[in-house]
């Protein structure tokens, strides 16, 4: 009788989640590189299979691929001279490649004041345009995906609309714009530093919290400026992203540093990760029929032609060149196409990066370490040679090279012989290929969870939010001065001179 009851009741609450209703969910990419795209492309598959509608809110562009989409909701902002706002003709954002591989760190520096500008553009092509307003509020989306990053505009106007809305943050370190982290265990985006180790590593870094905080604050506040022209009563920006209904940290523990999270927020883990698929006929062969394989890719964003660096060129033909003759071959994801390549090395304008890493014969992974690369890397048990090249590659390589999962080169003096010492070392080294079976192991475990938790927590937020439920569980954030007490040491420091000086006066008073 039990049995039935328990099979009956399975039965009801199965038919109950199955038949919920499909929902209407906006997915806000706008700012993007190619990463972004992908992930809300994997996860918005995910989502149709669960029955919802996703439309895509990016920059209008005929040559950005709209297979697969649902739908795809396009802004055409533009500057006053007719060219896109802060975005190429593909619809890509627009990094300031001669500052990527500029010899000057200032020039780095210098173009992160890029992001300063994105505000006003955002608002431009989105605040200002009536037609993507109204198309917007007319679709009556139940829920809004926004990618975090500059998309400060997107946010104002989903609160506008009343339409409840989650965050998602791919960079590794763009977290702790929202959730500041303790500098004294957590290395600071731009600090170059993973898990600050000495005194002086400490004194750097906070240094470097102090000023991630101002910038911070001054980014927030031009945005909250450019949203309150055009919507008075909207919150301000910090406001704006603190009612998200949930915040997805698209990042893997693995490769972070440990950090504190408010209960609405998840580290989701590796995403993307999945087994490896077979691949085209010719290049299995060309992997097949090597000793060892290494990987070569920077990205999309950052290999352009034109804008790739000549010496690094050299460097990587001359190291496949010095491994010919050992069965080492060299596959790389470049758009360009050499004039003149070594036999054992080749050059594709794309690689599925998940089935060449879990080939069995690839050994080894260059990388500038972006963070779906490293967790892709690591689920597949490659190390990883780190050149970082901006944002925050720095951290996540020094994260690697200090855990013992990869080496790190400085992209201003790669050569053929630094590459070739530094895969030699690899090959051999015994304890690092020991430590990446084990963190392989352990994210073949977890990682297929980590996108079916995702499509999950969605599902859930587009039925049950505070707009619909009319119920906020505000997460408790505090400050560090609160999080360390610092208030209190502060009133105790108070009552104490208050109770000497007062103690004083009195004994004063008596021997008078």
């Amino acid at each position: 009788m039990k049995l039935a009851v328990c099979l009956c009741l399975q039965f009801a609450i199965c038919n109950a989640l199955e038949s919920r209703e499909g929902k209407k969910i906006l997915w806000a990419v706008m700012v993007h590189g190619g990463a972004h795209m992908i992930v809300a492309r994997t996860i918005s598959k995910v989502l149709k299979a669960k029955g919802h509608n996703v439309t895509f809110l990016a920059y209008d562009s005929d040559k950005v691929n709209t297979t697969n989409l649902q739908s795809y909701m396009r802004v055409r902002g533009q500057n006053d001279d007719g060219s896109l706002l802060l975005a190429d003709e593909t619809g890509k954002f627009i990094y300031p490649y001669a500052a990527i591989w500029s010899e000057s760190k200032l020039d780095i520096y210098n173009s992160l004041l890029l992001f300063l500008q994105t505000p006003e553009f955002m608002c431009r092509a989105v605040l200002d345009d009536p037609n993507v307003i109204e198309r917007i509020s007319r679709e009556k989306f139940d829920l809004a995906i926004v990618d975090y990053t500059s998309n400060g505009c997107i946010y104002a106007l989903m609160h506008r609309l009343n339409i409840p809305y989650v965050s998602v943050i791919l960079s590794k370190g763009f977290d702790q714009t929202v959730f500041p982290q303790n500098p004294a265990t957590v290395g600071v985006l731009l600090s170059r530093l993973s898990e600050p180790s000495n005194v002086f590593e400490r004194a750097f870094n906070l240094a470097a919290f102090i000023v991630s905080r101002l910038g911070t604050a001054l980014y927030n506040w031009m945005s909250s400026i450019h949203i309150w022209r055009r919507i008075p009563d909207s919150p301000s920006m910090a406001q704006l992203v603190e009612n998200s209904e949930h915040t997805f940290i698209l990042h893997d523990y693995f490769v972070d540093e440990t950090k504190q999270f408010p209960d609405d927020s998840s580290l989701v883990g590796c995403y993307m990760c999945r087994p490896p698929k077979p691949l085209e006929t010719d290049l299995q062969t060309f992997m097949d029929e090597a000793k060892s394989v290494v990987i070569i890719s920077f990205g999309y964003s950052y290999t352009k032609p034109g804008i790739f660096p000549d010496r690094l060129w050299n460097g990587i033909m001359g190291m496949a060149r010095k491994f010919s003759d050992q069965g080492v071959k060299v596959l790389m994801s470049f758009p360009g196409q050499p004039a003149e390549l070594p036999g054992n090395m080749r050059v594709e304008p794309w690689l599925s990066m998940m089935d060449v890493l879990g080939h069995p014969k690839t050994r080894v992974f260059i990388s500038q370490c972006g963070g779906g690369s490293v967790m892709e890397s690591l689920y597949n048990g490659v190390p990883v040679v780190g050149i970082p090249l901006f944002g925050d590659h720095f951290e996540m390589c020094a994260l690697l090279r200090r855990r013992g999962l990869g080496h790190t080169l400085n992209k201003m003096n790669v050569d053929a012989n630094i590459l070739t010492e530094t895969i030699t070392d690899i090959f051999n080294d015994r304890e690092m290929e020991k430590r990446l079976k084990n963190v392989s192991s352990l994210m073949h475990d977890i990682s297929p969870f980590s996108l079916q938790n995702i499509v999950d927590q969605i599902d859930h937020i587009s039925h049950h939010n505070s707009v619909t439920d009319g119920l906020r569980l505000h997460t408790a954030r505090y400050n560090s001065w609160e999080v360390y007490m610092l208030d209190q040491l502060l009133f105790f420091v108070f009552f104490w001179c208050v109770s000497k000086i007062g103690l004083g006066i009195c004994h004063q008073k008596m021997n008078a």
